[in-house]
């Protein structure tokens, strides 16, 4: 008993030492301006209507620690200022409805500015999206552009059962559908399920400085549901 104590113990500590770790910063007053690593993503999540808008600073790579911006610095989306979380160390604000397109705006101490543009590219289920039999393939199309480069379409279906949770994604560059193997949808439980996509975007092409940065960009359709019957007999 006293083993098993220790054990999580142990496991509590490093825990933490992981938490403390991630969420490390520094102040950029004392990091060479030009090594400050920029991160922008730019979310849209239909099922609540929220865009949000998130920046984050770190000194020299994209896995270094954070910092977080002295005054005479700042980073804007479509001119509001960032709102800064202490806890996470990121920048982020949240905007009702969604922002089609936006613009990010770092500037640092030595009065140089960084300027990006960002946009979503919207994905939708059809209006008719049929039900799942099981032991069948089952194709699924979405409304909105085929993949395209640094692009990435993302599937998830939440069936009845707790093992009903399956993801699936659509990288090819071109691809318009995702398909769901007769052994996979076998192996689903007859019942009421909800069905998400998304759409993802990620470039390293930023305008930043030198240590360079990253943008990301998240389209979440609205979820559908659905059932998944048993297969019919012919």
């Amino acid at each position: 008993m006293k083993q098993i104590v220790k054990i999580i113990s142990l496991c509590v500590v490093l825990c933490g030492l992981i938490i403390l770790s991630s969420c490390q910063r520094e102040d950029s007053i004392d990091a060479n301006q030009d090594r400050i690593y920029t991160y922008y993503e730019l979310n849209y999540d239909a099922n609540d209507d929220v865009t949000t808008a998130k920046a984050i600073f770190r000194l020299g790579g994209s896995s270094s620690s954070k910092l977080k911006l002295s005054e005479g610095s700042s980073v804007t989306f479509n001119g509001q200022e960032l709102s800064y979380n202490g806890f996470y160390a990121y920048y982020q604000n949240e905007l009702p409805g969604i922002v089609e397109t936006g613009t990010f705006v770092f500037t640092d101490l030595d009065g140089n500015s960084f300027t990006n543009e960002v946009s979503f590219i919207e994905i939708e289920f059809p209006a008719d999206m049929p039900d799942i039999e099981k032991g069948t393939i089952y194709d699924i199309d979405w409304i909105g552009n085929p993949v395209a480069e640094n692009e990435v379409v993302t599937f998830t279906i939440d069936g009845p059962a707790d093992s009903d949770n399956y993801t699936v994604t659509a990288s090819q560059i071109g691809a318009q559908t995702i398909q769901l193997t007769a052994a996979k949808t076998n192996s689903f439980t007859t019942g009421a399920s909800i069905l998400g996509l998304e759409r993802k975007y990620e470039t390293e092409n930023i305008n930043a400085p030198s240590v360079g940065g990253e943008i990301i960009t998240k389209y979440i359709a609205p979820k559908v549901g659905m059932n998944v019957q048993e297969e019919t007999v012919q």
